[in-house]
């Protein structure tokens, strides 16, 4: 009271701060404020009703559904991050891997293993976002210092610490509940992570163009009225749209293989409308066959990239569809993915002559009469599609989350543990009682 500052002034808290309030607020006083949400299963019944799903998606006995929506293992290697989401009834997982970015890697953060497998984590939520929002995650690490981070936070690493919390809000944000828990290392490797993070990861058709060529084909489509709207064969770090396809989930990602688009001609835009693709294609060089089949079949219109080969099969296919004077560079234009060198042994590519080819099969063919109605372009066609947000923390709670509580809380026979149960009635057995 006597002291300088004043009881009731005001203190600013910092960035940090608002954030462990958030988290506090959110975890504690929200869950505070109704008992049976409280009570969550243990990381070995989230394992064993995992097992029950890849069984046959068969529940518990007493008919929960349990909202299992997958199992995500990740990994942190030296060069970048890999990880494998499992899902319920499907055999092979999603794959999902990327490189580690230029500035962390300047600021020495990647030479840290407990930060390159807390980073993986964060990573790999945002690259398989449309697979797990709404849903809860049974999350496998072979770093018990990052799992532990994950579960209580870190009072020994601010590192470890702020990735806690950065996840939380990801997490939150999209209505994601992740479980995390310590396996061994061999297990990461079986289950394919630890590979994705080294040399399995790595894209190793991943090849792009240097400035100049590239501004080459801006300038073509700018002649054509058009803009390029996606680019089908890309990754994080080399993709020419903000909309693009790569070689395994990651950041940002529309999908991990353009073939499983619905089409390559149109797609529904956020906006409600569905606008034509103008595509960007420079696909790897044993995919222009079946690259060339799927322009034709859809009907697409865009821009390609091909070495001249005119004694190939797609050539015939592709001269179908151009409508301008192809435009030659040499293959020393070409920028190869940093440790994949060995894709240009010999010079293999870089000796080669590529063409800038123009292409239209919807003018070439007749038309399809299932083809949709498309509207022009608006601004969000060209524009990276995310999973929509929850839009505040009220409607997280009210909506995404307050369901998997529940259910993730409702008694079963592996979900709750048999002491807590019985310590609650003896609760109420106490609170009956006429004292």
């Amino acid at each position: 009271v006597n002291g300088e500052t004043r009881w009731d002034e005001i203190v600013k808290f910092s960035e940090m701060a608002l954030r462990e309030l958030l988290f506090w607020a959110h975890n504690t006083v929200e869950m505070a404020t109704r008992r049976k949400p409280m009570i969550l299963p243990r990381f070995e019944d989230l394992e064993i009703e995992w097992a029950r799903l890849e069984a046959g998606g068969t529940h518990s006995s007493e008919g929960v559904t349990f909202p299992l929506r997958g199992r995500l293992v990740t990994d942190g290697g030296p060069d970048g991050w890999g990880a494998t989401l499992w899902l319920p009834g499907v055999k092979e997982p999603l794959l999902g891997s990327g490189k580690w970015r230029p500035e962390d890697i300047a600021s020495g953060k990647t030479r840290q293993q407990a930060w390159r497998e807390g980073w993986s984590v964060i990573l790999a939520v945002l690259a398989f976002l449309p697979q797990m929002q709404g849903g809860a995650i049974l999350h496998y690490s072979d770093c018990s210092c990052v799992v532990k981070a994950l579960r209580d936070g870190s009072a020994n690493s601010d590192i470890l610490h702020e990735q806690a919390l950065e996840l939380w809000q990801l997490t939150a944000r999209y209505g994601i509940m992740l479980f995390s828990g310590w396996v061994p290392g061999d297990r990461v490797i079986d289950l394919g992570a630890d590979g994705l993070s080294r040399s399995g990861g790595k894209d190793w058709g991943g090849y792009g163009l240097n400035s100049a060529v590239w501004q080459r084909v801006r300038d073509t489509a700018t002649a054509a009225g058009k803009t390029l709207t996606v680019d089908l064969f890309a990754s994080s770090s080399n993709n020419k749209c903000q909309r693009f396809h790569s070689f395994h989930h990651t950041q940002g990602t529309e999908g991990a293989d353009a073939f499983d688009r619905l089409s390559w001609a149109h797609s529904q835009c956020p906006c409600g409308q569905t606008h034509l693709e103008y595509v960007y294609v420079f696909p790897p060089m044993d995919l222009l066959l079946p690259t060339w089949l799927r322009l034709e079949r859809d009907r697409a219109a865009g821009i390609a990239i091909v070495p001249m080969s005119p004694a190939a099969p797609w050539w015939t296919i592709m001269k179908g569809g151009l409508i301008s004077k192809m435009q030659t560079f040499a293959g020393t234009s070409l920028t190869i993915p940093d440790g994949c060198a060995k894709i240009n042994t010999h010079d293999k590519l870089t000796k080669l002559e590529f063409a800038i080819v123009e292409f239209d099969f919807s003018k070439s063919l007749n038309p399809n009469k299932n083809s949709p109605t498309c509207t022009p372009l608006c601004p969000q066609a060209t524009s990276a599609r995310l999973p929509p947000a929850m839009p505040s923390i009220s409607a997280i709670d009210k909506t995404a989350r307050q369901s998997l509580w529940r259910a993730l809380s409702t008694p079963s026979v592996h979900a709750l543990n048999l002491q807590v149960q019985q310590d609650m009635d003896l609760e109420r057995i106490v609170a009956g009682q006429d004292w």
